[in-house]
């Protein structure tokens, strides 16, 4: 009887001549539903990461059970008019090294729009020493 090879796959190896798309498996979930599926599987560290990044930073402060503490809290710091640009940065930072310690933040930047209840964040990271932007507009639905 034959033995079956044993494979050792790291993500960041998916671009390597042996590694096809039998033997890939997904590491999470992407945050973004604009696939041909409801649920699209990320399989490579960067896409898994980014997809940390993006619900981190959109869930607020006690949106997750069981973990009140998760989140960036960006919605709700950024249309609170006591609160300056420098500290929503600190903030970020501090917490995203806490919750996503494999995230190397390199820079946050923060522009706001306040008439047009607009902002626009990005955010330079590294993982693996590789660097890599995250580009996200918030805006504040406004009742009226």
């Amino acid at each position: 009887m034959p033995v079956r090879p044993i494979y050792r796959i790291n993500p960041q190896d998916h671009n390597r001549p042996f590694m096809n798309a039998s033997y890939l498996k997904a590491l999470g979930i992407n945050i973004l539903f604009n696939g041909k599926n409801v649920f699209e599987s990320t399989i490579t560290t960067r896409e898994n990461t980014k997809a940390q990044l993006i619900n981190f930073v959109l869930t607020n402060k006690g949106e997750r059970l069981m973990d009140p503490n998760f989140g960036g809290n960006v919605r709700a710091m950024i249309f609170d008019p006591t609160t300056n640009a420098d500290s929503i940065i600190a903030t970020l930072e501090q917490d995203i090294a806490e919750y996503i310690p494999n995230v190397v933040v390199e820079d946050i930047s923060l522009t706001t729009n306040p008439d047009a209840y607009e902002a626009s964040l990005t955010i330079t990271y590294s993982i693996f020493n590789q660097s890599n932007t995250l580009n996200i507009n918030i805006t504040q639905w406004v009742k009226i």
